[in-house]
């Protein structure tokens, strides 16, 4: 006779139903902010979000703290929830973190990616100099989420890639205040394949400085965008939102 010792008998998974209906909530509710179909600035009402969702309130209360200690919603006292607007401070910040953490994920890289992602990334930039006269923001903004995700995999690393993960979900956001400046389209080309380059001559020093530079061009785009806009911390929540159709270009 077959017994457990025999054949190993493995508990069956059981979900949480309550678990499973907060982190759809949670992952719809930030996806509708980062992808700016909420903008910046709009109230978040638990019960319309709840009603739209088809959900009771309880998930969404928790959707959205989870959300502020993100840094993706404003929990006002006594007002209720917003998305958060971004000020000259917080694009600073958030900028001063990405420089660091991802400049120092790009020179691992070049150290530990495998020849595999570094031939992909290559025939890529190959590619792109080939059409350098018709490339559009798209093409360049795809490309740049393909390195950052070989770079993110050669890091190995969980923590440094779940904290970069929330910091760009945080930019991401910012990228809808922004409109293409001249020569912008250029200047990521050249700065990708400046990364590409260094990562395939195995330059650690390169890759992280060349990805650093990029970001700060990056950071400045949006600065001279804030600043033009006369935004800042203490306007009003209603005079801040913007309409997130304009291009995106930091990258």
């Amino acid at each position: 006779m077959y017994t457990s010792a025999t054949f190993p008998i493995k508990a069956p998974v059981v979900k949480n139903p309550v678990r499973s209906l907060y982190h759809t909530t949670y992952d719809r509710i930030k996806q509708d902010i980062v992808s700016g179909r909420r903008q910046p600035g709009e109230p978040l009402f638990e019960e319309d979000l709840a009603q739209s969702l088809q959900v009771s309130r309880t998930p969404v209360r928790e959707a959205l703290r989870r959300l502020n200690h993100e840094g993706l919603v404003r929990i006002v006292p006594n007002k209720g929830a917003f998305v958060r607007v971004l000020t000259l401070r917080d694009i600073r910040e958030i900028y001063e973190v990405r420089e660091a953490l991802e400049s120092f994920a790009a020179g691992q890289a070049a150290l530990r990616m495998s020849p595999e992602p570094i031939r992909r990334l290559s025939h890529l930039a190959e590619r792109l100099k080939r059409r350098k006269n018709h490339l559009g923001y798209r093409d360049l903004r795809d490309s740049w989420e393909m390195l950052r995700q070989a770079i993110a995999a050669a890091a190995d690393n969980e923590r440094l890639n779940a904290f970069l993960k929330m910091i760009n979900e945080q930019v991401e956001t910012a990228r809808h205040y922004s409109s293409a400046p001249p020569g912008r389209i250029e200047e990521l080309l050249l700065d990708f394949l400046g990364v590409v380059k260094a990562i395939k001559g195995r330059d650690k020093n390169r890759a992280a400085k060349t990805f650093q530079l990029h970001l700060r061009k990056s950071k400045e785009i949006l600065l001279n965008m804030f600043e033009h806009r006369k935004e800042g911390p203490k306007q009003k929540l209603k005079q801040m939102a913007v309409v997130s159709s304009r291009m995106k270009t930091a990258l």
